[in-house]
């Protein structure tokens, strides 16, 4: 079938557990050879940031997505991401990792399932990509569009993905994210569609089981870290100082479930009194997921880790409040005392 079809790479190609039907899960090498004019037409496209300032080239727009931080062509120095593509004019936009965060959308061919249709507004629950927990949204028609007024920022809105919209525990409709598309991006969506087509004529290998490190997070409840604690302190305007030796411990004391129905965990923190008594001194809370563990700490939400756990991989522990940015980067993976 993939002979008859046009593709003797997939019809010469040993199983694989990444995009089938592309060799080397090459689909920017895929593309340019199968659509070479295609391609050659899109060569020199632009790089720019939010406010418009050149940053460089590349060979075409068809070959980003939003959220893409890796792969981009250039070195600026602090991580960047894809926050916008504009194929009209083959120009694709970067940023920082909160330009990706948004509140608005709009959705087409509204698909309702609980209702005939949408008048006025309506609460709902709104998800826009697959394991997605969902977000607290506003539902408003705009003539055959569905206008979506997130409750909280949003970051990887992305044209072409699906949204689907829940009131309760049911599904009151499924569309697509509002998107506008050139003749060429056409072309690319109905040759990748039609590719799809094949992905059930590969065969899939059992993928080996990967650590990705969620072993640095405990959640059972029980576990105890103990901390000895030296703190140095400088008061500026008077010029004093002064050192504080106490002993901390963190134990995680039950599990729960959050507003946004997330597992999460309950952690006190005691300190030893001068009777050498452990006195609970503050109630933290974590959660985790596939991709992030995050805590709470002091009304702050910081996220902890990044998985999977690698050397050099990069985040903003401040991604999910309002502090400024504060990069973290795993260095030396699986050393003892390393961090």
């Amino acid at each position: 079938m993939a002979m008859d079809s046009g593709f003797p790479e997939l019809a010469t190609k040993s199983e694989s557990y990444e995009i089938c039907f592309i060799p080397d899960n090459d689909y920017r090498g895929f593309l340019k050879r199968r659509e070479p004019e295609a391609t050659a037409k899109l060569a020199h496209g632009v790089l720019v940031n939010t406010t418009g300032e050149l940053l460089g080239e590349h060979d075409g727009y068809p070959f980003f997505t939003i959220g893409q931080r890796k792969g981009l062509g250039i070195a600026t120095g602090e991580p960047l991401y894809v926050t916008d593509i504009q194929p009209d004019s083959n120009t694709v936009v970067l940023g920082r990792k909160a330009d990706l965060e948004k509140q608005t959308m709009w959705v087409r061919r509204p698909n309702f399932q609980m209702i005939d249709t949408l008048e006025g507004e309506m609460e709902a629950l709104t998800k826009i990509r697959y394991k997605d927990k969902g977000t607290p949204s506003t539902l408003i028609r705009d003539g055959e569009r569905v206008k979506v007024e997130f409750h909280a920022p949003v970051a990887g809105i992305a044209p072409g993905q699906s949204a689907v919209f829940y009131v309760g525990n049911d599904v009151m409709e499924a569309v697509s994210s509002i998107a506008k598309k050139s003749n060429t991006m056409l072309r690319y969506a109905a040759l990748l569609l039609g590719m799809t087509a094949l992905v059930t004529g590969c065969k899939k290998e059992e993928a080996p089981e990967v650590d990705l490190g969620y072993t640095y997070f405990p959640t059972k409840v029980g576990t105890w870290v103990e901390y000895k604690v030296d703190s140095l302190w400088r008061d500026d305007l008077s010029n004093v100082r002064d050192s504080v030796q106490y002993e901390l411990l963190e134990r995680i004391m039950e599990h729960y479930t959050d507003d946004e129905g997330r597992p999460c965990e309950r952690i006190h923190r005691f300190v030893k009194d001068d009777n050498g008594d452990w006195v609970v001194r503050d109630v933290w809370t974590s959660t985790i997921d596939a991709r992030i563990a995050e805590r709470t700490e002091e009304n702050q939400r910081k996220l902890k880790l990044s998985f999977p756990v690698s050397d050099g991989r990069i985040w903003d522990s401040n991604a999910l409040n309002t502090m400024e940015e504060l990069e973290v980067i795993y260095r030396n993976e699986g050393d003892p005392g390393s961090g």
